[in-house]
């Protein structure tokens, strides 16, 4: 191959289908920023088929693999849309009873006995396993051989087996046929990326250590391709607090999805030739789920410093309201209803007080209802106004007094960065990398703390100058610490690096898949 790279970027839940949010501006700026060196394929994990592009694509995003885990009864029409009507019946045809009973069924109770057991088994084991079943899937059914009844009753067995040796029978009693789909159905629409062909590439991608990680996997043992993975938020402390606070989840379906996450994030990290979090911060819960310590280089984000700037507004557009503004998506990560109750507490000193909130209301609709409710349950109808998304962050920074992050798990927020660069002072909570980037230029309360983030607020609407010196100095932190150019140069350095280790790795296992003859 050329000197011009070939790079698999994986995303789930973001660009270029998803617009806003952390890991959507970096792959964006990743893209454009390295238009003159990379070819990326991007290979992107939705939740939905139907969502269109939201971004501009530059000339070197040679093509896009999107992968709906839900919604498509055939979803391999979007991730293989050139495949042929009569390749698929073939491949049905030739997923018999034998194929499933003498192939596909070890490697599924295989598979399980890691899934129940998370913290034992060992991540090469699993990535192997991993790479066998999508080897399985290139050349028979994926829908075929996961709905087998042989499959439903595997499952049925080894979920009763891992409650009784873990002391948990009175788990099993609940465990009925609704709770068994209902399993099933996680799995099913969690693995859909093994059946999803991987290309040949110089380097692999991952936005995260989940399930963008699997193709990373996968190529690895195929090809011998090397791979980055790169942590904004620590993805599994997030997965497994987003599991334990949803409501809506029973007890069978959270420990499957917490087991599931694990083993994923345990195997990305073991086969990534670099690990690079956007903050240092994280490196203890990558080195505890198997990430080695010297394959740890953290890349912090940065922000285009000429177009995040300072700029005057005209008097007409100017705000009459102390007005502060908050960027981020709707859903509990980012606890926006602490936000709003920050807005009621700051109310009580500075009556005439908005807060601003622009983002995607569609994330977490659930979420985003309740943050409704509650503005009108606190009487905030006039005070707290939820605006949905703004294409032009430069003007909302630039209009407000001073913007804020409620959030209660981070990587090194872009909001904040933004912000700085635009000299808007910022107070957010002190998670992920946000002190690193905050300290000495802005107020940092603790996380959920009403009471700590209202002071900050309060505190710097009432003080001009105080406002004024922190724009400056965050201003100047970012210009020297965090302009974009430099993000950019050091991933186009990793790539180059990881590069030269390409090599297949000895303990590969290939499966003959024709054995079934």
């Amino acid at each position: 191959m050329s000197d011009r790279l070939h790079v698999l970027l994986q995303t789930q839940g973001a660009y270029p289908f998803v617009k806003g949010g952390g890991v959507s501006t970096w792959a964006e700026m990743l893209c454009n920023g390295l238009a003159g060196e990379i070819d990326f394929h991007i290979y992107s994990v939705v939740g939905s088929p139907h969502l269109d592009l939201q971004y501009e694509l530059p000339g070197n995003i040679t093509d896009i693999t999107k992968v709906p885990l839900w919604g498509a009864e055939l979803p391999m029409a979007y991730y293989e849309p050139d495949r042929s009507f009569s390749s698929m019946v073939l491949e049905q045809e030739l997923t018999t009873e034998g194929v499933i009973e003498n192939i596909f069924f070890p490697l599924f109770e295989e598979f399980l006995t890691c899934l129940f057991h998370p913290v034992e088994s060992s991540p090469r084991d699993i990535g192997l396993l991993f790479y066998r079943m999508w080897k399985f899937f290139q050349e028979f059914s994926y829908k075929k051989a996961l709905q087998n009844e042989r499959i439903w009753s595997c499952f049925d067995r080894k979920v009763k087996e891992y409650y009784r040796s873990n002391d948990l029978n009175r788990q099993i009693e609940s465990f009925n046929l609704l709770e068994q789909t209902f399993g099933l159905r996680w799995l099913y629409h969690f693995l859909m990326p093994l059946d999803v062909p991987v290309p040949k590439v110089d380097v692999s991608h991952a936005a995260s250590s989940g399930l963008p990680a699997l193709p990373s996997i996968i190529g690895k043992l195929e090809y011998g391709t090397p791979y980055i993975v790169t942590d904004h938020g620590v993805w599994i402390r997030e997965r497994i607090k987003n599991l334990n606070e949803d409501k809506e989840l029973g007890f069978h379906s959270k420990r499957l999805l917490t087991n599931l996450s694990i083993i994923i994030c345990k195997t990305a990290y073991y086969y990534a030739d670099l690990v690079t979090p956007v903050t240092s911060i994280h490196r203890s819960w990558e080195e505890e789920f198997s990430a080695e310590a010297e394959q740890i280089k953290p890349v912090v984000n940065g922000v285009d410093i000429d177009k995040f700037r300072p700029c005057s507004v005209p008097a007409e557009e100017q705000y009459v309201r102390p007005t502060v503004v908050g960027l981020a998506n709707l859903f509990p990560l980012k606890d926006i209803k602490t936000m709003i109750r920050t807005c009621k507490a700051v109310r009580k000193e500075i009556p005439e007080v908005q807060f601003l909130l622009y983002g995607d209301t569609t994330v977490d609709e659930s979420y985003a209802a309740d943050c409704r409710r509650l503005v009108e349950q606190l009487g905030l109808e006039n005070h707290f106004f939820i605006k949905g998304f703004h294409d032009n962050p430069v003007e909302v920074y630039n209009k407000a007094d001073l913007s804020i992050l409620t959030s209660i798990s981070e990587g090194a927020p872009y909001t904040v960065l933004e912000s700085m660069s635009c000299a808007c002072p910022v107070v957010a909570t002190d998670v992920g990398g946000v002190r690193e980037v905050l300290e000495d230029c802005g107020i940092i309360p603790e996380p959920r703390s009403v009471e700590g983030l209202a002071e900050g607020v309060v505190k710097l609407l009432r003080d001009d100058e105080l406002r004024e010196l922190l724009g400056k100095k965050s201003r100047k932190k970012v210009i020297e610490q965090f302009g974009s150019a430099g993000t950019i140069s050091k991933y186009l350095e990793n790539y180059h690096s990881v590069r030269r280790m390409e090599g297949i790795p000895d303990d590969r296992q290939k499966m003959n898949m024709l054995s079934y003859a």
